[in-house]
């Protein structure tokens, strides 16, 4: 077995043991973009984003592509097109975002 794939072993152990993800999906980096684990260590959400956070209780992850910002569920599906400067889960269904320089709150109920 080679390194990689004993890093790899150790760091999917790790995430099981993480208490702070919510649901099934992890996020993981490989070759500077980052993608979405399940619990199996399965590949879920292709390495595609330069950055995702980890999912917050509402269940949802911030993910940036192309410099932009958007939400990702808890089953990897993009709910938030990556097209805001900024974004931030300010409750459950509440987002605070920026698109050029104006500012909103946006409310997905």
């Amino acid at each position: 077995m080679s390194y990689q794939a004993r890093l790899f072993i150790l760091f999917v152990g790790l995430i099981q043991l993480n208490t702070t993800c919510f649901g099934q999906l992890h996020p993981v980096k490989s070759n500077n973009l980052w993608g979405l684990i399940n619990n199996k260590g399965v590949l879920v959400v292709p390495f595609q984003y330069e950055a995702i956070s980890e999912f917050k209780e509402s269940g949802k992850a911030i993910a940036q592509k192309n410099g932009k910002m958007g939400l990702i569920d808890a089953s990897g599906h993009l709910v938030i097109e990556c097209k805001y400067d900024f974004l931030n889960i300010i409750g459950e269904d509440l987002y605070y975002i920026r698109q050029n320089d104006h500012w909103n709150v946006i409310n997905q109920r």
